[in-house]
């Protein structure tokens, strides 16, 4: 069984809307690399999110460091873990997506079981 101990870097962008960059992933892993201990992880969650240049930082970095565990949370996966915890969320200026769904099906037309051809007047579905 590998134990890891948890090194977490929180990452509070939410109020500006910045988003973690690659900079700032190379300071991260630097001072990671000069004071983890060997079963240390680290940990990252961006209130925002990340760039494609971060990301590829900590995938590139992972490549060369096989013995390292590196796990990154952006705003979709903290806020999908927290939903749950809405005090947790309001505090840290975070909010789940008010998404409706079933509108999506809105503007499908039903078909005629019987001929299979589209009737112009009803909806499949009808939001409220």
């Amino acid at each position: 069984m590998i134990r890891v101990r948890w090194r977490v870097q929180c990452k509070h962008y939410a109020q500006s809307g910045k988003r973690l960059n690659r900079d700032e992933a190379i300071r991260i892993l630097h001072l990671f690399d000069l004071t983890a201990a060997p079963d240390e992880g680290l940990f990252v969650v961006v209130s925002t999110d990340y760039t494609e240049d971060a990301k590829r930082v900590f995938d590139e970095y992972l490549l060369r460091k096989l013995t390292k565990f590196i796990t990154i949370w952006n705003q979709r996966q903290l806020v999908s873990k927290l939903e749950r915890h809405p005090d947790i969320l309001q505090r840290y200026g975070l909010q789940v997506a008010d998404v409706d769904f079933l509108s999506v099906f809105s503007t499908l037309r039903q078909r005629d079981p019987l001929n299979g051809s589209l009737s112009q007047t009803s909806l499949l579905w009808r939001t409220m």
